[in-house]
């Protein structure tokens, strides 16, 4: 486990949030650390982020043999770097168990000493999967003491949908189809506040097993769906000049960022370093679907602690898609700038100053080439077409009365 959180105890808000760190690169990703890492500092929270899955145990085993050697977690892998059925299937057991050390807050707490009131758990893209599916299944079965629930609420993100079963599809009978009702967010006792990228949206358009229902209130189903047009399911939120994903890889090969290969996206520089757009591309995407994640956790926090429902937003708007005179799936409606119709709406669409494209193709094979559909990238307006659109605001701000 790597525990952030405030050196002052009384700074502490109370609200813990716990990610069970994506495997899918096999290191550990932090994706709701990384985009919500600013609003968790000014907020005062505590990020608790841990290693869930026995690839990545084993990639920490073998980066670092000495530091590690105390860790346990058979790694046999079907496929390299796939899941591992037998032994993975705890991930869901060690999340319970994570969330009941900092809710009880004993003496072995690393908060002891802290007045902890909340416990979420977060995740995004494959632990997006583990957190939808830890509200899913075991916030019924795994409880506290008492019987209450060892987590107070979930923001899973950058999902279609539950883990594809519990232990990760191995079982004889394979994972359940997509349309099986035992992947619907089962009943609970506390809220969900589901958030997506458009890439998420683009991929279920395609058949490939995207989650949607309608929002709920009840108090056994207190639910919300929020899709984010114009944001993509690897971006640059914040602007960093590298990203924490590259970083990672980096330190795990001995390298500087800089001698970073290439990943081979279409509208990417195939170039060493960090990715770097094409002429007249920026990537990746800066669109900041952070602001819709942050609202979230606040929205989640009012609706535990004071019962005040998130509001309900529209989905991203789909046409079915006809060929031939036959109905094949969907796509999504766009503007006349490419933009996505409907969903959370904000600004960047509504007023917006560039086209935000969700997801990308590759254009070169490399290790992490297979990456390149859910990178995005956003193609800025030229200087004569803002001039075009917001020629009252430029002359306002040209003259000083902005």
């Amino acid at each position: 486990m790597l525990v952030k959180r405030p050196a002052n105890p009384a700074q502490f808000s109370g609200t813990v949030i716990i990610e069970p760190l994506n495997p899918s690169a096999n290191f550990d990703i932090a994706g709701v650390w990384d985009r919500s890492r600013d609003y968790f500092v000014r907020n005062g929270d505590v990020f608790v982020g841990w290693t869930s899955k026995s690839v990545t145990v084993n990639t920490l085993k073998v980066w670092n043999s000495t530091r590690y050697a105390p860790l346990g977690w058979t790694y046999s892998p079907f496929t390299p770097g796939g899941n591992s059925g037998v032994y993975d299937g705890i991930t869901f057991d060690i999340a319970a168990q994570i969330g009941l050390l900092f809710k009880e807050n004993g003496p072995t707490s690393p908060l002891n000493g802290y007045n902890v009131k909340l416990v979420f758990e977060a995740g995004f893209s494959q632990d997006g999967g583990f957190a939808f599916t830890q509200a899913e299944i075991f916030n019924a079965l795994e409880r506290m003491p008492s019987g209450g629930p060892i987590y107070d609420g979930y923001v899973p993100g950058g999902t279609g949908g539950p883990t594809g079963s519990i232990n990760f599809g191995l079982t004889a009978a394979g994972s359940l189809s997509p349309t099986d009702a035992r992947n619907e967010m089962q009943p609970r006792d506390v809220p969900v506040i589901h958030t997506n990228t458009q890439t998420e949206v683009f991929f279920g358009t395609l058949g490939l097993g995207y989650y949607r229902r309608a929002d709920s209130d009840a108090a056994n189903d207190e639910y919300r769906l929020w899709e984010v047009p114009g944001a993509s399911h690897v971006s640059n939120d914040l602007d960093d000049p590298v990203l924490n994903l590259q970083l990672g890889q980096a330190e795990l090969q001995g390298i500087t960022p800089a001698e970073l290969p290439p990943i081979g996206c279409t509208h990417q520089e195939f170039i060493p370093g960090p990715a770097t757009g094409i002429p007249g591309v920026i990537d990746p995407n800066r669109f900041p679907f952070a602001y819709a994640a942050n609202a979230a956790f606040d929205d989640l926090t009012q609706w535990v602690t004071k019962g005040t429902p998130p509001p309900n937003v529209p989905r991203v708007t789909l046409t079915p898609q006809v060929l031939a005179g036959n109905i094949f799936g969907s796509t999504i409606v766009t503007d006349s700038f490419g933009n996505a119709e409907g969903g959370f709406r904000t600004p960047f669409l509504d007023v917006p100053t560039a086209t935000y494209i969700s997801f990308d193709t590759a254009s070169h094979t490399t290790q992490f080439s297979g990456f390149c559909s859910l990178y995005g990238y956003d193609v800025p307006f030229s200087g004569s077409e803002l001039g075009t659109l917001y020629k009252k605001s430029w002359r306002l701000r040209e003259t000083g009365r902005a």
